[in-house]
């Protein structure tokens, strides 16, 4: 008797199949070049992120993209006004802090919402941090708070929060990487949203960085999440891991059990208790800065931040630093004020 290979039946089975069933070929052709629309050719398709996010490497009209496609329009067009606030007026006052700028846009016949971005190139911070150690974190640290916190005040102004700020979501572009300052770009809008009312319920983020107040309350002060998620995120530039749900054994950062980081969190919530390990850093300013955004509870958290503030990160070559944040805290102020929107 002769006996045919694993690979010859499935072969043939999915021959009959196909032959059989039309609709069944259709069906995985369609999935082959999804989207399925005539300016993008797929390249790289990643695995589908929460809520359905589907993310490709593609080809649109001929260039390199990024695709970003959710079945929840509300979000889509929440990230679209996002990014449309990086105007010429962001950029004239923000030289060193970015956004992905958008391609293009449209929808797909199975219901989902796209967006085409252009490509961030550079490492995320969490990369970038691994080979940073000592004195150069504080100062990538002042550098990134200097570069932010504006950004946040800029985007809250427009009633808009970011909703996931977390080392993964932060870029160090390529071009800046060797260079005597840092350019950051912001990216991760699809957690975006603008804020009607207050409080909201969350969508949760990255795992260590959305606040004490997520466990414990149905809905939150979505300004003060934000500002908790920046402050996370210094912590982790200073101190290598985010303030909870991780632990240091044995030299290595380990996630510790979601038990546990309930507990703690529902803890801090309640008492304002800060149970984690203090600010790795010796820059007072820096300290002053962070520890604001770090408070436990939403209403003792810092919810503006003055020309004071900005000083305060000044350390090495004071009066250019000085300099440079007195132009930018002008140039900020005067944008604002012409905005009607108050969130700080």
């Amino acid at each position: 008797m002769r006996f045919l290979s694993a690979g010859t039946l499935l072969a043939a089975a999915a021959a009959v199949l196909l032959k059989s069933s039309p609709s069944s070929a259709n069906k995985l052709a369609s999935q082959a070049y999804w989207p399925n629309h005539p300016d993008v050719v797929p390249m790289k398709r990643h695995i589908d992120g929460e809520g359905g996010l589907r993310t490709a490497v593609v080809k649109y009209k001929g260039i390199d993209g990024h695709l970003k496609c959710t079945p929840n329009v509300e979000r889509h067009y929440a990230e679209i006004k996002a990014l449309e606030v990086y105007d010429e007026d962001f950029r004239h006052i923000f030289h060193y802090t970015s956004f992905p700028t958008m391609l293009g846009s449209f929808p797909t016949r199975d219901g989902y919402h796209c967006l085409v971005l252009e490509p961030v190139k550079g490492p995320n911070l969490r990369e970038f941090m691994a080979q940073q150690n000592g004195r150069t974190r504080e100062k990538i640290a002042a550098e990134f708070a200097a570069a932010a916190i504006p950004v946040m005040m800029y985007l809250h102004r427009e009633a808009i929060v970011h909703g996931n700020i977390n080392p993964n979501n932060i870029i160090i572009r390529a071009e800046s990487v060797k260079s005597s300052r840092l350019q950051f770009a912001f990216t991760g809008f699809e957690r975006s949203r603008t804020v009607s009312d207050q409080p909201q319920a969350s969508i949760p983020g990255e795992r260590g960085y959305n606040p004490p107040e997520d466990y414990n309350q149905s809905s939150v002060d979505q300004y003060r999440r934000d500002v908790w998620m920046l402050g996370a995120t210094l912590y982790f530039i200073t101190n290598g891991m985010p303030p909870y749900g991780y632990t240091k054994k044995h030299g290595a950062i380990v996630p510790v059990s979601n038990k546990k980081m309930l507990q703690a969190m529902e803890k801090a919530a309640k008492t304002g208790k800060r149970l984690f390990p203090p600010i790795n850093a010796e820059h007072k300013g820096l300290i002053s800065l962070m520890s604001p955004l770090l408070a436990c509870k939403a209403e003792d958290r810092v919810g503006t931040f003055t020309l004071k503030d900005f000083l305060s990160l000044s350390d090495s070559e004071p009066e250019v630093k000085k300099s440079f944040l007195q132009n930018m805290w002008i140039k900020l102020r005067a944008k604002l004020m012409n905005n009607k929107v108050s969130a700080w």
